[in-house]
């Protein structure tokens, strides 16, 4: 016990540099516990559009990949007269004890059905920081060819069929 008191209140001048070096060190490699609330999934709200106008009644899944939200969705909207649909996110509460910033990759993905069209889209951040807390989209489903039976768009392939009204933002 009194090793430890001395370690906290020192008495002499080298003891005094020691202990703030150690408690500066501390402080700058992050290894102090502390909870926080990390944005695993961003709430979604967001439009479709076709030809300048809403696109009523289109199934919009949502999963944490493109691939997740067209085959195991967590969550499908419908949507409305005005073309909008909405996603509830996802937040987590985490008690962490860090010696380094820890960068995470978080990722989401957008499934789009209606009749014989099917499209998605994926959007993902990277970094230390959560997950954007809310994205508002616009999906602009026009440049799908309306010949085939079946249209299968995704990024990857090229189209960009959504876009972020707002930049993204980690909380």
């Amino acid at each position: 016990m009194k090793k430890l008191l001395r370690t906290i209140f020192p008495t002499t001048l080298s003891e005094m540099l020691c202990s703030a070096l150690l408690l500066i060190t501390t402080i700058i490699t992050g290894c102090i516990p502390y909870n926080r609330e990390v944005v695993v999934a961003p709430k979604i709200e967001g439009i479709v559009i076709r030809d300048g106008a809403p696109v009523r009644d289109m199934i919009v899944s949502y999963g944490r990949t493109k691939e997740e939200a067209c085959l195991n969705p967590k969550e499908r909207a419908t949507t409305n007269s005005l073309g909008e649909f909405s996603f509830n996110g996802e937040i987590e509460q985490r008690s962490s004890m860090v010696l380094m910033p820890v960068h995470e990759h978080r990722s989401w993905g957008l499934c789009f059905k209606k009749d014989a069209l099917t499209a998605d889209w994926y959007g993902y951040t990277y970094g230390p920081e959560s997950a954007p807390a809310l994205l508002e989209i616009e999906c602009n489903l026009s440049p799908l060819d309306r010949s085939a039976s079946v249209n299968t768009v995704s990024t990857t392939k090229g189209e960009r069929i959504c876009r972020y009204l707002k930049p993204l933002r980690t909380s």
